[in-house]
């Protein structure tokens, strides 16, 4: 029965291979997998993907074919799941933001014992590597830049810049889920609408949980925002124009881009610390901004489930420099760890000066409460500051970015970047 399953999956692809995309048709199949799923019908929440992928005439993201292949292998038909990630194995531009979801898919656990799961990896991971390191078309360059040091390691970013109708304007796309940033992280094919739009871009990866705590990743960003306004007239950009945006955790740390104001720091002797860290205008997703407000008032976010998860209950770990023993000693006392998260929420930077913010938060979002976008919003609007919240009916806390929102996001930067 699983063969002919398998089978039947195969020539509904082949048989309309040349028909027409119908979006209606597409919408109304998905939708239907989505809500079959949430019955757990495995079985015929996959038949109902693949039909949708079906009357897409072939219009099909990776992320697509991985979300049927993991309900195909959660239904417990191996054949059919391997038929769409080989269909992910074959795609033009792979990335290791693919590869992350198949790897990290608990649903295709069992296709791990499969003779046909090793080498689907090993294929995937060369092709992002080729991707990583080769522009996805002609329209831009793309290099990889070191823009500090830490503990004798570099921190890096991605500078993408298009080669014709440049806006000499500047996008940071800061990759960090849980305070954790990768190349994994990343998906090229995510930053193409700003260049499009000719931004040049910046991705940026930070130092990650567990091994730095949230005062050394914010760190971390406002040095590379500093490195990019230093060195603007090298990548010819405005260092006056700059953008930030970011999901979840890097919507945290893109708030705190646009809303905190640091003094340049002339200790260190690196000219780069001399300037701004704070950018011009913000557009992000799901932040966290009141930690020690997390849902309802006086809720610390040391206190709720979501902070005892292993890579997350590292991030309190603050650290103080001891002149006298020359290392870093860990703060203990509660007070001056609750004035630390306190500073670093968004909500307490803001001021009259700030950048304008732009969020989209889902309604339904289980692990970064709407309320945090909320009170913000709340907060700037006091403030005077331009501020918008699109609140996405039905969302959690992560979802497959549409064209319509990442207009939005181009459409916040070109008005206040201007």
């Amino acid at each position: 029965m699983k063969k002919i399953l398998f089978l039947v999956c195969c020539l509904l692809v082949s048989y309309f291979s040349f028909s027409q995309w119908d979006k209606n048709k597409y919408t109304d199949f998905w939708n239907k997998g989505d809500s079959l799923y949430e019955t757990k019908d495995y079985k015929n929440a996959a038949l109902a993907y693949s039909a949708a992928l079906v009357v897409s005439a072939g219009d099909v993201s990776s992320w697509e074919n991985w979300v049927t292949a993991s309900t195909w292998c959660r239904a417990n038909y191996p054949d059919s799941s391997f038929f769409y990630l080989n269909s992910i194995e074959n795609s033009k531009n792979v990335t290791f933001s693919n590869l992350k979801d198949i790897i990290t898919d608990k649903n295709l656990n069992l296709l791990h014992n499969d003779k046909r799961w090793q080498p689907l990896l090993e294929t995937i991971y060369k092709k992002a590597e080729k991707t990583f390191s080769t522009p996805l078309d002609s329209t831009y360059t793309q290099q990889e830049i070191i823009y500090g040091r830490k503990d004798g390691m570099a921190l890096t970013m991605i500078h993408l810049e298009p080669k014709l109708n440049s806006n000499n304007k500047a996008i940071i796309q800061i990759m960090s889920g849980s305070w954790r940033s990768s190349i994994l992280n990343w998906n090229a094919e995510s930053s193409l609408p700003y260049l499009k739009k000719g931004y040049s871009v910046f991705v940026v990866f930070h130092g990650s949980s567990p091994v730095y705590p949230l005062t050394d990743i914010v760190a971390d960003l406002q040095r590379a925002v500093r490195f990019i306004r230093y060195k603007a007239k090298d990548f010819q950009i405005d260092p006056d124009k700059i953008g930030v945006t970011g999901a979840s955790a890097g919507g945290h740390l893109s708030l705190l881009c646009g809303l905190m104001d640091i003094p340049a720091d002339n200790s260190t002797g690196d000219p780069v610390d001399l300037v701004s860290s704070k950018v011009q205008a913000v557009a992000c997703y799901n932040p966290p901004t009141d930690f020690l407000n997390w849902g309802i008032p006086g809720l610390n976010i040391r206190n709720t489930v979501l902070f005892k998860a292993p890579v997350i209950n590292h991030l309190s770990e603050f650290r103080q420099w001891d002149t006298q023993r020359r290392l870093y000693n860990y703060i203990t006392d509660t007070t001056e760890i609750i004035k630390i998260f306190k500073n670093i929420s968004p909500i307490n930077n803001v001021s009259v000066n700030d950048a304008p913010v732009l969020i989209i938060h889902g309604d339904m979002d289980q692990t970064v409460p709407l309320q945090q976008s909320e009170s913000l919003v709340k907060k700037l609007q006091e403030m005077k500051v331009p501020v918008s919240l699109t609140v996405k009916k039905g969302a959690g806390h992560s979802w497959k970015i549409t064209q319509e929102e990442t207009k939005m996001f181009i459409d916040w930067f070109d008005k206040y970047l201007k």
